[in-house]
Protein backbone atom coordinates (compact mmCIF):
# COMPACT_ATOMS: atom_id res chain seq x y z
CA UNK A 1 0.00 0.00 0.00
CA UNK A 2 3.22 2.09 0.81
CA UNK A 3 4.68 1.36 -2.23
CA UNK A 4 1.52 2.33 -4.63
CA UNK A 5 0.83 5.80 -2.75
CA UNK A 6 4.46 6.89 -3.85
CA UNK A 7 3.54 5.73 -7.23
CA UNK A 8 0.45 7.37 -7.41
CA UNK A 9 2.32 10.86 -6.12
CA UNK A 10 4.87 10.19 -9.04
CA UNK A 11 1.93 9.97 -11.32
CA UNK A 12 0.55 13.29 -10.28
CA UNK A 13 4.13 14.63 -10.32
CA UNK A 14 4.81 13.32 -14.15
CA UNK A 15 1.51 15.48 -15.10
CA UNK A 16 -0.35 11.95 -14.75
CA UNK A 17 -4.23 12.19 -13.31
CA UNK A 18 -6.58 10.29 -12.05
CA UNK A 19 -7.83 6.57 -12.61
CA UNK A 20 -10.70 4.88 -13.19
CA UNK A 21 -11.44 2.54 -10.43
CA UNK A 22 -11.01 -1.35 -10.05
CA UNK A 23 -13.90 -3.49 -10.01
CA UNK A 24 -13.03 -5.34 -6.70
CA UNK A 25 -10.32 -5.12 -4.56
CA UNK A 26 -9.69 -8.99 -5.36
CA UNK A 27 -9.10 -8.11 -8.46
CA UNK A 28 -6.47 -5.48 -6.98
CA UNK A 29 -4.70 -7.90 -5.19
CA UNK A 30 -4.29 -10.05 -8.13
CA UNK A 31 -3.45 -7.76 -11.03
CA UNK A 32 0.11 -7.88 -12.44
CA UNK A 33 1.19 -4.94 -13.80
CA UNK A 34 0.82 -5.22 -18.30
CA UNK A 35 -1.55 -7.50 -17.83
CA UNK A 36 -5.33 -6.32 -18.41
CA UNK A 37 -8.16 -7.57 -15.80
CA UNK A 38 -11.90 -8.63 -16.18
CA UNK A 39 -12.88 -4.76 -15.81
CA UNK A 40 -10.16 -3.22 -18.31
CA UNK A 41 -10.00 -3.05 -22.45
CA UNK A 42 -8.43 -5.88 -23.91
CA UNK A 43 -5.94 -3.31 -25.69
CA UNK A 44 -3.41 -3.15 -28.47
CA UNK A 45 -0.81 -0.71 -28.99
CA UNK A 46 -0.86 1.77 -31.99
CA UNK A 47 2.03 1.83 -33.93
CA UNK A 48 1.25 5.04 -35.76
CA UNK A 49 -1.03 7.25 -34.60
CA UNK A 50 -3.00 8.91 -37.06
CA UNK A 51 -4.56 12.44 -37.04
CA UNK A 52 -8.03 11.94 -35.81
CA UNK A 53 -11.16 14.10 -36.08
CA UNK A 54 -12.86 15.72 -32.94
CA UNK A 55 -16.52 16.51 -32.52
CA UNK A 56 -17.59 18.93 -29.95
CA UNK A 57 -20.26 20.35 -27.53
CA UNK A 58 -20.53 22.51 -24.56
CA UNK A 59 -22.57 22.69 -21.27
CA UNK A 60 -23.06 25.63 -19.60
CA UNK A 61 -24.35 26.78 -15.97
CA UNK A 62 -27.44 25.75 -16.38
CA UNK A 63 -26.70 22.56 -17.74
CA UNK A 64 -27.81 23.20 -21.15
CA UNK A 65 -26.09 21.19 -24.10
CA UNK A 66 -25.04 23.24 -27.19
CA UNK A 67 -23.55 22.33 -30.76
CA UNK A 68 -21.57 25.81 -30.67
CA UNK A 69 -19.80 27.38 -27.27
CA UNK A 70 -22.25 29.63 -25.80
CA UNK A 71 -21.67 33.28 -24.24
CA UNK A 72 -19.62 33.00 -20.97
CA UNK A 73 -18.10 30.09 -18.93
CA UNK A 74 -18.99 26.78 -20.33
CA UNK A 75 -17.56 23.03 -19.67
CA UNK A 76 -16.17 21.61 -23.30
CA UNK A 77 -17.32 18.02 -24.19
CA UNK A 78 -15.11 16.37 -27.19
CA UNK A 79 -15.57 13.12 -28.58
CA UNK A 80 -13.63 11.64 -31.47
CA UNK A 81 -15.59 11.03 -34.71
CA UNK A 82 -15.22 7.03 -34.09
CA UNK A 83 -17.60 7.78 -31.42
CA UNK A 84 -21.23 8.06 -31.73
CA UNK A 85 -23.19 11.13 -31.74
CA UNK A 86 -25.46 9.48 -29.32
CA UNK A 87 -22.51 9.06 -26.59
CA UNK A 88 -21.42 12.46 -27.11
CA UNK A 89 -24.68 13.69 -26.04
CA UNK A 90 -24.93 11.73 -23.10
CA UNK A 91 -21.94 12.62 -22.12
CA UNK A 92 -22.76 16.09 -22.46
CA UNK A 93 -26.07 15.44 -20.47
CA UNK A 94 -23.96 13.88 -17.71
CA UNK A 95 -22.07 16.84 -16.87
CA UNK A 96 -24.97 18.97 -17.26
CA UNK A 97 -26.62 17.08 -15.04
CA UNK A 98 -23.47 17.23 -12.74
CA UNK A 99 -23.13 20.66 -12.89
CA UNK A 100 -26.31 22.44 -12.76
CA UNK A 101 -26.75 23.15 -9.16
CA UNK A 102 -23.71 24.40 -8.69
CA UNK A 103 -23.03 28.27 -7.27
CA UNK A 104 -21.42 30.67 -10.29
CA UNK A 105 -18.47 30.26 -8.25
CA UNK A 106 -17.53 26.72 -8.02
CA UNK A 107 -19.14 26.51 -12.08
CA UNK A 108 -16.46 28.82 -12.83
CA UNK A 109 -13.76 27.07 -11.21
CA UNK A 110 -14.76 23.85 -12.42
CA UNK A 111 -14.71 25.26 -16.12
CA UNK A 112 -10.84 25.85 -15.65
CA UNK A 113 -10.03 22.61 -17.11
CA UNK A 114 -10.01 21.02 -20.37
CA UNK A 115 -13.35 19.50 -19.91
CA UNK A 116 -14.19 16.00 -21.09
CA UNK A 117 -13.50 13.69 -23.99
CA UNK A 118 -14.71 10.74 -25.10
CA UNK A 119 -12.78 7.88 -26.82
CA UNK A 120 -13.63 4.43 -28.49
CA UNK A 121 -12.10 1.35 -27.86
CA UNK A 122 -10.28 1.52 -31.21
CA UNK A 123 -8.93 5.26 -30.51
CA UNK A 124 -7.76 4.52 -26.68
CA UNK A 125 -7.06 7.55 -24.64
CA UNK A 126 -3.81 8.51 -26.17
CA UNK A 127 -5.63 10.26 -29.13
CA UNK A 128 -5.81 13.16 -27.00
CA UNK A 129 -3.17 15.32 -26.84
CA UNK A 130 -2.89 15.94 -22.68
CA UNK A 131 -2.54 12.05 -22.59
CA UNK A 132 0.33 11.37 -25.54
CA UNK A 133 2.86 10.59 -22.54
CA UNK A 134 0.93 7.69 -21.63
CA UNK A 135 0.85 5.85 -25.09
CA UNK A 136 1.77 1.96 -25.26
CA UNK A 137 5.02 1.32 -27.78
CA UNK A 138 6.17 -1.99 -29.34
CA UNK A 139 9.27 -1.93 -26.52
CA UNK A 140 6.36 -1.37 -23.75
CA UNK A 141 3.94 -4.23 -24.74
CA UNK A 142 3.14 -6.23 -21.54
CA UNK A 143 5.91 -4.35 -19.33
CA UNK A 144 5.55 -1.72 -16.72
CA UNK A 145 9.66 -2.63 -15.99
CA UNK A 146 11.96 0.64 -16.59
CA UNK A 147 11.54 2.95 -18.93
CA UNK A 148 8.13 1.80 -19.39
CA UNK A 149 6.89 2.61 -16.02
CA UNK A 150 5.14 5.85 -17.90
CA UNK A 151 2.98 3.53 -19.89
CA UNK A 152 1.06 1.98 -17.05
CA UNK A 153 -1.00 3.33 -13.75
CA UNK A 154 -0.13 3.40 -10.26
CA UNK A 155 -2.16 0.11 -9.68
CA UNK A 156 -0.11 -1.88 -12.62
CA UNK A 157 -2.63 -1.31 -15.12
CA UNK A 158 -1.58 -0.46 -19.03
CA UNK A 159 -3.20 3.39 -19.53
CA UNK A 160 -3.92 1.62 -23.10
CA UNK A 161 -6.29 -1.21 -20.65
CA UNK A 162 -8.07 1.89 -18.14
CA UNK A 163 -11.59 3.15 -19.36
CA UNK A 164 -10.55 6.84 -18.02
CA UNK A 165 -8.37 9.40 -16.05
CA UNK A 166 -8.40 13.23 -15.39
CA UNK A 167 -5.79 15.28 -15.83
CA UNK A 168 -6.02 18.58 -17.24
CA UNK A 169 -8.73 16.73 -19.54
CA UNK A 170 -11.34 14.19 -18.22
CA UNK A 171 -11.42 11.16 -20.77
CA UNK A 172 -13.91 8.40 -20.69
CA UNK A 173 -14.55 5.05 -22.89
CA UNK A 174 -17.88 4.98 -24.91
CA UNK A 175 -18.67 1.70 -23.95
CA UNK A 176 -19.24 3.16 -20.14
CA UNK A 177 -20.89 6.06 -21.32
CA UNK A 178 -23.13 3.87 -23.68
CA UNK A 179 -24.07 1.34 -20.56
CA UNK A 180 -23.97 -1.63 -23.35
CA UNK A 181 -22.94 -5.20 -23.29
CA UNK A 182 -18.72 -3.59 -23.45
CA UNK A 183 -19.20 -1.50 -20.72
CA UNK A 184 -15.73 -2.85 -18.58
CA UNK A 185 -17.96 -1.64 -14.80
CA UNK A 186 -20.65 -4.36 -16.16
CA UNK A 187 -22.99 -1.00 -15.67
CA UNK A 188 -21.81 -0.71 -11.97
CA UNK A 189 -20.53 3.00 -11.81
CA UNK A 190 -20.18 6.06 -14.51
CA UNK A 191 -16.94 6.91 -15.02
CA UNK A 192 -17.55 10.02 -16.62
CA UNK A 193 -19.24 11.04 -13.22
CA UNK A 194 -15.54 9.52 -11.36
CA UNK A 195 -13.65 11.07 -13.79
CA UNK A 196 -15.38 14.48 -13.94
CA UNK A 197 -15.51 14.68 -10.13
CA UNK A 198 -11.52 14.28 -9.85
CA UNK A 199 -11.30 17.72 -12.44
CA UNK A 200 -13.91 19.14 -10.38
CA UNK A 201 -12.25 18.98 -7.17
CA UNK A 202 -8.94 19.63 -9.23
CA UNK A 203 -9.90 23.85 -9.37
CA UNK A 204 -11.65 23.78 -6.21
CA UNK A 205 -10.40 26.88 -3.63
CA UNK A 206 -7.31 25.91 -1.73
CA UNK A 207 -9.72 26.03 1.38
CA UNK A 208 -12.01 23.21 0.44
CA UNK A 209 -9.51 20.92 -0.50
CA UNK A 210 -7.93 21.92 2.96
CA UNK A 211 -10.92 21.02 4.43
CA UNK A 212 -11.24 17.77 2.20
CA UNK A 213 -7.98 16.66 3.14
CA UNK A 214 -9.08 16.58 6.96
CA UNK A 215 -12.08 14.61 6.15
CA UNK A 216 -10.52 11.84 4.28
CA UNK A 217 -7.32 11.89 6.67
CA UNK A 218 -9.98 12.01 9.60
CA UNK A 219 -11.99 8.86 8.21
CA UNK A 220 -8.93 6.73 7.05
CA UNK A 221 -7.57 7.15 10.79
CA UNK A 222 -11.45 6.41 12.60
CA UNK A 223 -11.86 3.79 9.27
CA UNK A 224 -15.62 5.54 9.17
CA UNK A 225 -15.30 3.86 5.99
CA UNK A 226 -13.79 0.45 4.85
CA UNK A 227 -10.70 -0.43 3.54
CA UNK A 228 -10.47 -0.32 -0.53
CA UNK A 229 -9.69 1.68 -3.57
CA UNK A 230 -11.84 4.38 -2.63
CA UNK A 231 -10.01 5.03 0.59
CA UNK A 232 -6.50 4.90 -0.85
CA UNK A 233 -5.61 8.15 -1.70
CA UNK A 234 -7.80 11.34 -1.19
CA UNK A 235 -8.66 12.08 -4.56
CA UNK A 236 -10.23 8.46 -5.05
CA UNK A 237 -12.20 9.16 -2.08
CA UNK A 238 -13.14 12.33 -3.08
CA UNK A 239 -14.23 10.99 -6.59
CA UNK A 240 -16.20 7.85 -5.45
CA UNK A 241 -18.03 9.94 -2.81
CA UNK A 242 -19.19 12.39 -5.70
CA UNK A 243 -20.48 8.69 -7.29
CA UNK A 244 -22.03 7.56 -4.18
CA UNK A 245 -23.64 11.35 -3.96
CA UNK A 246 -25.12 11.28 -7.50
CA UNK A 247 -25.91 7.17 -6.93
CA UNK A 248 -23.76 6.39 -10.06
CA UNK A 249 -21.94 3.77 -8.12
CA UNK A 250 -23.98 0.67 -7.46
CA UNK A 251 -21.85 -2.14 -5.69
CA UNK A 252 -22.99 -5.34 -3.77
CA UNK A 253 -21.33 -6.53 -1.37
CA UNK A 254 -18.09 -4.23 0.73
CA UNK A 255 -15.33 -5.30 -1.55
CA UNK A 256 -15.61 -2.31 -3.93
CA UNK A 257 -14.18 0.61 -4.87
CA UNK A 258 -17.05 2.16 -3.55
CA UNK A 259 -15.59 1.20 0.75
CA UNK A 260 -19.67 1.35 1.47
CA UNK A 261 -20.65 4.44 0.43
CA UNK A 262 -22.84 3.59 -1.73
CA UNK A 263 -24.33 0.66 0.91
CA UNK A 264 -27.11 2.20 2.94
CA UNK A 265 -26.30 1.32 6.35
CA UNK A 266 -23.44 -0.98 4.71
CA UNK A 267 -26.42 -3.61 3.82
CA UNK A 268 -27.72 -3.12 0.48
CA UNK A 269 -27.21 -0.56 -2.50
CA UNK A 270 -29.00 2.42 -1.46
CA UNK A 271 -32.19 2.80 -3.28
CA UNK A 272 -32.24 6.01 -4.96
CA UNK A 273 -29.94 9.33 -5.10
CA UNK A 274 -31.64 10.97 -2.18
CA UNK A 275 -31.43 7.47 0.08
CA UNK A 276 -27.75 7.82 -0.52
CA UNK A 277 -27.19 11.03 0.27
CA UNK A 278 -28.96 10.09 3.88
CA UNK A 279 -26.42 7.49 4.26
CA UNK A 280 -24.21 10.09 3.65
CA UNK A 281 -25.51 12.80 5.89
CA UNK A 282 -25.87 9.81 8.78
CA UNK A 283 -22.83 8.42 9.04
CA UNK A 284 -20.58 11.18 7.78
CA UNK A 285 -21.92 14.83 8.21
CA UNK A 286 -18.47 16.63 7.57
CA UNK A 287 -18.51 14.72 3.91
CA UNK A 288 -22.05 15.53 3.35
CA UNK A 289 -21.97 19.38 3.96
CA UNK A 290 -18.34 19.61 1.28
CA UNK A 291 -20.47 17.86 -0.82
CA UNK A 292 -23.86 19.19 -0.83
CA UNK A 293 -21.49 22.88 -0.82
CA UNK A 294 -19.79 22.48 -4.03
CA UNK A 295 -22.49 20.07 -5.94
CA UNK A 296 -25.64 21.99 -4.94
CA UNK A 297 -24.85 25.00 -3.30
CA UNK A 298 -25.92 23.65 -0.46
CA UNK A 299 -29.66 22.17 -0.91
CA UNK A 300 -28.59 19.08 -1.08
CA UNK A 301 -32.48 18.35 -1.61
CA UNK A 302 -32.22 19.54 -5.37
CA UNK A 303 -32.27 15.65 -7.68
CA UNK A 304 -29.52 15.59 -10.13
CA UNK A 305 -31.70 13.07 -11.76
CA UNK A 306 -28.53 10.90 -12.45
CA UNK A 307 -28.45 7.24 -12.94
CA UNK A 308 -25.48 5.33 -13.56
CA UNK A 309 -26.85 4.94 -16.82
CA UNK A 310 -29.03 7.60 -18.55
Amino acid sequence: MILDFFAFVLCILRGIGCLSPLISDKETSIMLPGLEGPHNLSYSFQLHHTRVGFKHRWVNQSGGCYTTQPNGSSIAVDATTAVSDEALSKACTIIGLMIKHMSTEIFEYSSRGHGVGVFAKSDGMGVYPENANVRDTPECNRTCNGTCSHTCTFDGRKYASIAGLTNSRSVVLEDNILCNDKDPYNRKESICVHEFAHQVFKHLPTSYKNRFAYIYHYDKQHKIWKDGYGMATSAEFWAEASSAWFHTAVYPGLHSPSVGLDLCNFDQVCGSEMENRQWLRTHDPSLYNLLSKVYTNNQPFLPSGLKVCI
